[in-house]
């Protein structure tokens, strides 16, 4: 038997929940998507929470809290949010047999304990563990462990058979695939283990049997358990029933509802939402950014003069009715105008979202008008879309706009625009200081002859970079700067927005690892023993950038350290994969080709250490190069950031280490230089 499925995984071996979710909201370390990354890519209908084997029992509030980040995270980010969150029951390790009982027990114990706090459902992994080692004993257990912690195969078959027959509701004695390692004794005797485990096993949320098993307890004002003063009763709002023994069914109707306990006076409410799976996943149109372009710019030019303009590409616009100085989501925003004009605009002008503009319409700007009527608008916020869809994260990303204003406002607050940002268009962190703007009140709330009537620019570094892989969302909010009043209001527009952005630079060492790699694996860590430990512990570290040589992309690790000897390292990233150690002493720089077999010293053709008699030299002096021909200067990212002939200055260039190529008929000459 077999069913089609759609899977992926993110693995980081030995680490905790906890690890993952530092990686980020982009592109881990590895080069592949991180956990959040991919939390966020599909409308996935099963996300299996792995935890650390040992952490669950010793450590429940740490786990406890882990679980709940992503809980939490998957609700509000995923897809769909109503994704079935699955956490394995872990199991203790071989050798210590006189606790091994007991600490199996305290894994079920805690994990029961998660899953009633959380709503998470278990895959009780561990039940078959504790299970063989009370029918084989500790040598019929040892088949299953590689060591003291990790599976063997059949192992890892008896668990996979149990999470399939949890998530598609079957028993695992039904499945009849086997990997080619096992017999079919072997294999049938580890469904066995898996569908006693499974089928034995409660969980407290049953999405198969759509049922919820509620668990009531009384405490006191110390937070000690007591006995209920009165029998318990169970209510229920609506969605199904509720019986005796606290276990809700559903009876298929989605919506949000309440159950309700109630012992004598006392009462206690808790919510249930029954809801499908969403499976699509909605994408929206947005300005793209990679390593090949890393500016853009929008005039609004292209909206002409309709009251209902359509706005430029990746751009959204909203006014809100609840309050000032509320952002609203880019999901629902509009992307059309509601009026237009700006010459002369009377104080009596309507509130929503404009098309401003002069009469001609060949200078548009977008923006809005708050009121203090009674349903009326608030505040209006502009929004834009980005999009990294390169291998590298932008950084030093500068934002700059005009805030144009088209008309007065006699407002005692003043008004104010004030920049926000976000991952998903819903949750916003406030751009800071250097993005607000402010208009102190006017006489009178009157247009402008000649438009805009004032302009102010606005150019700053925005307080976050943009992620390789990840959308970056911005927001600028239009709105009374204090208060709730929003009537007497400045017309006031976004015009003139430009974006740029830096590639990443790779940081000064002193020396450095560039690497070919050939392996074809899906990510690339290198690890050093030695006098020290120098990358960190295993896996070690991933390359901090991309060096062009030759033609050649290399990976570059940081080897910032000098002398000493060192055994490395190359892995696929703590996935099984390594090469043999290779000797190195660290007081040069390495170059490196390496397959999956091997890594091979190489020395690329522009790193020349020798140059032939009578050729031309370059020549550094402080930030001045001199040489007799063509001078080319580039980044370690293999970009060409200045050049010349006979002489070139280094004095516009930032801090890092740069690779400086003369060239003069068939004569070349390379090197290195840091500049501090």
């Amino acid at each position: 038997m077999g069913k089609d499925a759609n899977w992926t995984k993110h693995t980081l071996l030995g680490k905790s929940l906890l690890t993952h979710w530092e990686e980020g909201d982009g592109v881990a370390e590895d080069g592949n998507p991180g956990a959040k990354m991919l939390v966020r890519s599909e409308a996935w209908s099963h996300i299996i929470l792995q935890e650390q084997s040992s952490l669950p029992r010793t450590n429940i509030e740490s786990f406890r809290a882990n679980v709940k980040r992503w809980v939490d995270y998957i609700r509000e980010y995923c897809p769909n949010p109503n994704a079935i969150i699955i956490v394995p029951v872990n199991w203790a390790y071989s050798g210590d047999w006189a606790n091994y009982t007991a600490f199996n027990s305290t894994f079920v114990k805690n994990c029961q304990d998660v899953a009633l706090d959380l709503g998470v459902t278990l895959c009780p992994v561990g039940v078959a563990y504790q299970d063989v080692f009370e029918r084989e004993g500790s040598e019929g257990t040892l088949t299953w462990f590689l060591d003291d912690r990790h599976p063997t195969l059949k192992a890892t078959y008896m668990a996979a058979a149990m999470e399939y027959g949890l998530i598609y509701g079957v028993d695992p004695m039904e499945i009849t695939w086997k990997p080619a390692g096992l017999s079919a004794d072997e294999a049938a005797d580890m469904r066995a283990y898996a569908s006693r485990a499974l089928n034995g096993f409660t969980n407290y949320v049953d999405h198969t049997a759509g049922q919820v098993h509620y668990k009531v307890t009384v405490r006191d004002q110390f937070g000690m358990e007591i006995e209920a003063p009165e029998p318990i009763v169970m209510t229920l709002s609506g969605g199904g029933d509720i019986d005796a023994n606290q276990v809700f069914t559903s009876n298929g109707e989605n919506g949000e509802f309440t159950v309700t306990a109630t012992t004598g006076t006392f009462t206690q409410d808790a919510s249930l939402k029954v809801a499908n799976a969403l499976t699509e996943v909605v994408t929206y149109p947005a300005i793209e950014l990679n390593e090949n372009v890393l500016s853009a710019s929008e005039a609004f030019d292209v909206m002409g003069t309709e009251a209902t303009a359509s706005l430029p590409e990746a751009w959204r616009i909203d006014r809100i009715l609840t309050g000032p100085r509320t952002v609203g989501r880019y999901d629902l925003a509009d992307d059309q105008t509601m009026y237009s004009g700006g010459v002369s605009l009377p104080s009596n002008a309507k509130n929503g979202t404009w098309n401003f503009g002069d009469n001609a319409g060949d200078d548009r700007a977008l923006g809005g008008i708050s009121t203090g009527v009674a349903g009326g608008t608030r505040c209006v916020n502009v929004y834009a879309h980005l999009l990294n869809t390169g291998k590298k994260d932008i950084e030093n990303v500068n934002v700059s706009y005009n805030v144009e204003k088209y008309r007065k406002g006699n407002n005692s607050a003043g008004f104010a625009v004030q920049l926000y940002y976000s991952i998903d268009g819903r949750n916003w962190n406030n751009a800071g200081n250097n993005f607000y703007t402010y208009f102190a009140p006017d006489a009178e709330t009157i247009g402008y002859e000649t438009v805009p009537g004032e302009t102010v620019p606005v150019s700053a570094v925005l307080p976050t970079k943009l992620a390789r892989g990840c959308d970056l969302y911005l927001a600028w909010n239009i709105s009374v700067a204090s208060g709730d009043a929003a009537q007497g209001a400045m017309a006031l527009a976004i015009d003139d927005f430009t974006i740029r952005g830096e590639l990443p630079r790779i940081p000064a060492s002193q020396h450095y690892i560039f690497v070919n790699d050939l392996t074809g694996w899906d990510a690339l860590g290198l690890y050093a023993w030695g006098d020290s430990e120098l990358f960190g512990a295993w896996p070690g570290e991933a390359s901090v950038g991309d060096s062009i040589i030759a033609g050649v992309n290399y990976k570059v690790f940081l080897l910032d350290t000098n002398g000493g000897n060192y055994h490395l390292i190359f892995n696929n990233w703590n996935n099984g994969k390594q090469l043999p150690d290779y000797d190195i002493v660290a007081n040069r720089d390495y170059y490196f080709s390496i397959t999956e077999s091997e890594a091979v010293e190489v020395s690329p053709s522009t790193i020349i250490e020798k140059v032939l008699d009578n050729a031309p030299v370059l020549q550094v002096r402080g930030r001045e190069v001199t040489y007799s021909g063509a001078i080319t200067v580039y980044n370690l990212n293999g970009q060409a950031v200045a050049g010349g002939r006979d002489g070139v200055s280094l004095n516009h260039l930032s801090s890092g280490i740069y690779i400086i190529q003369g060239r003069s008929g068939s004569s070349l000459d390379t090197i290195k230089v840091a500049i501090n």
